[in-house]
């Protein structure tokens, strides 16, 4: 819409994460790479 011009001006809101947010979204524990990431979110 931007380069359309349909839209002249807009707001970005982005939320700073620590670096424990994959663990408080993951119902399980899994491992990416070399990072372990511990479960903390809830179960479905």
């Amino acid at each position: 819409m931007f380069t359309e011009q349909q839209l002249s001006e807009f707001i970005v809101i982005a939320i700073d994460n620590g670096p424990r947010r994959m663990n408080e979204y993951s119902p399980w524990k899994f491992q990416y790479g070399d990072d372990v990431f511990e479960a903390e979110g809830s179960r479905p």
